[in-house]
């Protein structure tokens, strides 16, 4: 099967598959069948995710087998696809999935597969997914019979596809039978290939072409989405009550019993925590504020940050390019104290030993200053050392020296600071949101006007500087960005919206 597939889809393509790791939230006749799919065309990694047993009532549409019945889906699902292919890496989760623990199961996924009953389990699934920028395929209106042309493939928004006619819910007659089922999860499947397959091929750098069209590789990092050279070394993130199951049959087997999961085995689909960096750090969706009293019309850092807390920001970096040290250090003693009373974080922008006098949550260096791995050895566990980046090699290095978050851009022209290099583009940015896993704040030229395209390309944290100090109203200015945050929001909101239960 393989060699035929890699005859047909060719090496590179291949490569692709085989890195890829799609997680599948529930396992009836959507999730079993397009998992099915997904290995016969070459998928190698998944998370498969239900807490039901097989029962005959599921054998008309799900992929079972009456010898099966009574068995946890999870284990039964997994055999059936090594008879397909033998030497599958399948984390098998044995858990209903909630709120409270999709995260711990599917972050190390890039691709999401929606295969719910509920309704509210597809909210609250494709919901989380969005939230972390994954890929996600979701179903509406799969139930019945006929009318087959009406179950179409939408994207609803960048990174979020429905396929079904979203109106033919299950009821009494209506039932789910296999032809539609099966039809979802035919498409579903097709959506999670076109992604792995197509769209990585029109993400490269300005003046570069990917390997898909015969070109090179820079730094170890492939420019086509889907197929990052893994940076930094593997990481495995235990916590309790996983159980493995011995690698049998050549195969690599996780079964998870209970709230987590063992995961990542060097996945190059997204660009992982580094050795010394901190997988648990997030940082605060919203504004990530700068201040510059150059740009300030006349304020001090301190009046400007004043605003700034009050207005809600929970992350503030000190920038400042010309005070004298104990200037600076005063500042940020008082900035350190107001941060604290408003529950936010302080940044201190290029200097660790300022960052470590005045007791700041963090330090934020460019790829001029000192050496991230000499930064980590001043500051060790202490700090969360932020790295700004401008390239995917850029972003790699920094998360393998231990980077806790990137800077991405400058996504537009920019003048605050001196000697700026170019803008790169919402290409960096797409380049990020499809292979990073470390938190990342987008910045460079961001306005009001420009906003919601920034967040429209996956930002969740970004990054304004005199948009935000040269605004003689401040508060007002952040209340206008926040509106604009808020409808991105509200417009995922409605988006899953769409979604109707039974599908399974």
């Amino acid at each position: 099967m393989l060699a035929y597939l890699e005859q047909a889809l060719g090496r590179t393509r291949m490569a692709r598959l085989r890195e890829a790791r799609v997680g599948i939230g529930g396992l009836g006749g959507l999730g079993s069948n397009a998992a099915v799919h997904l290995v016969r065309s070459g998928v190698r990694h998944l998370v498969l995710a239900d807490f039901d047993r097989v029962d005959k009532s599921n054998l008309n549409r799900q992929y079972y087998f009456l010898a099966q019945v009574g068995q946890m889906k999870v284990s039964a699902l997994a055999d059936n696809l090594r008879l397909i292919h033998p030497d599958l890496d399948l984390t098998l989760i044995c858990e209903r999935i909630t709120a409270a623990n999709v995260l711990a199961v599917f972050d190390s996924c890039g691709y999401w597969v929606e295969a719910f009953d509920q309704a509210e389990s597809k909210k609250m699934f494709v919901t989380a997914g969005l939230r972390r920028h994954k890929r996600v395929v979701a179903a509406s209106g799969l139930a019945g019979w006929g009318r087959t042309d009406d179950m179409v493939t939408r994207e609803w928004s960048s990174g979020l596809v429905i396929v079904g006619d979203r109106k033919s819910g299950v009821d009494a007659a209506a039932p789910p039978l296999a032809p539609r089922v099966g039809v979802g999860a035919a498409k579903e499947a097709d959506v999670v290939l076109s992604w792995i397959l197509e769209e990585d091929e029109a993400v490269a750098e300005p003046g570069e072409v990917t390997e898909a069209r015969g070109a090179k590789e820079a730094g170890g990092v492939k420019k086509a989405r889907g197929v990052a050279e893994p940076c930094g070394r593997a990481e495995t993130h235990e916590m309790d009550k996983t159980q493995e199951v011995g690698k049998t049959r050549g195969r690599e087997e996780t079964y998870a019993v209970g709230k987590t999961y063992e995961a990542d085995k060097n996945r190059g689909v997204e660009i992982s925590p580094g050795a010394a960096g901190s997988a648990k750090f997030r940082l605060p969706a919203g504004i990530y504020a700068i201040t510059s009293q150059t740009h300030s019309l006349g304020r001090s850092n301190l009046d400007v940050a004043a605003e700034i807390l009050r207005s809600g920001v929970k992350i503030l970096q000190y920038r400042e390019k010309s005070k004298v040290f104990r200037e600076m250090y005063e500042e940020c003693l008082v900035l350190r104290r107001m941060t604290r009373e408003s529950g936010a974080l302080l940044i201190v922008n290029d200097y660790p030993e300022l960052a470590l006098a005045v007791e700041a949550d963090g330090v934020h260096i460019g790829q001029d200053d000192l050496p991230l791995q000499v930064v980590r050895q001043l500051v060790g566990s202490r700090l969360i050392v932020g790295v700004s980046t401008h390239s995917p090699e850029q972003a790699c290095a920094a998360v393998e020296a231990g980077a806790d978050y990137i800077g991405v851009g400058p996504i537009y022209p920019t003048r605050t600071k001196e000697n700026v290099c170019a803008s790169v583009g919402l290409q960096y940015l797409d380049y990020i949101v499809a292979h990073a896993e470390i938190p990342f704040v987008a910045i460079g030229g961001i306005k009001e006007h420009n906003l919601g395209e920034v967040l429209s390309h996956g930002a969740s944290t970004v990054a304004l500087v005199t948009e935000i100090v040269g605004s003689p109203d401040i508060e007002g200015k952040i209340a206008k960005l926040n509106q604009i945050i808020e409808v991105k929001d509200e417009k995922a909101s409605d988006i899953v919206g769409v979604l109707t239960g039974g599908e399974e």
